[in-house]
């Protein structure tokens, strides 16, 4: 589960393959309720077959792209084998890898990050994007800079961007930071 939600279908997880899948809401207006032959999956759900079914990262973005979704989510997508990481946000009409690594931390935030997808949430502004990018490169940083575990404490307190002077959450093109 994740922040008290519960999904039939589950929030994050992994399987023996060394394949493991989280995902994230977005904000959308772009949504599809009816799918020829009934074949439209839910984000929990696909993450699901994912678990399943994928053994790659690259056959996980196969299932992703040749399925189709009702609403915006972002999977990310990580093989323990590999170290190899994808971010893969999918809309109703859309699916874009969005970032893939190997060997490096990713970060996903709830509203879209590739170009592809402009035009696919409902409150596209600058203000939002530059507040979800400044979140991630925090989150980057004090994973570079982690010494000692990584758990919820450090977590809380990383998200929070406590003591950093350069913290520009919530800042808008109109507001100084």
């Amino acid at each position: 589960g994740s922040a008290g939600d519960f999904y039939a279908g589950g929030i994050s997880g992994f399987n023996e393959k060394g394949i493991s899948a989280s995902i994230y809401q977005m904000w959308t207006t772009t949504y599809r309720s009816r799918y020829s032959g009934h074949k439209g999956n839910i984000a929990p759900f696909l993450q699901q077959r994912i678990l399943r079914e994928a053994s790659s990262v690259d056959e996980a973005i196969a299932l992703i792209r040749n399925s189709g979704n009702f609403a915006s989510w972002a999977i990310v997508v990580s093989d323990s084998r590999t170290g190899e990481v994808a971010s893969i946000e999918l809309s109703g009409r859309k699916v874009s890898v969005a970032r893939r690594v190997r060997n490096e931390a990713l970060w996903q935030s709830n509203l879209f990050l590739s170009p592809e997808m402009k035009g696919e949430y409902q409150t596209l502004t600058f203000g939002k994007y530059f507040d979800a990018i400044q979140r991630g490169e925090s989150v980057s940083t004090a994973l570079d800079e982690a010494r000692g575990p990584l758990d919820l404490a450090w977590a809380a307190s990383a998200l929070a961007a406590h003591g950093q002077p350069t913290r520009a959450f919530g800042g808008t093109v109109s507001t100084p930071f």
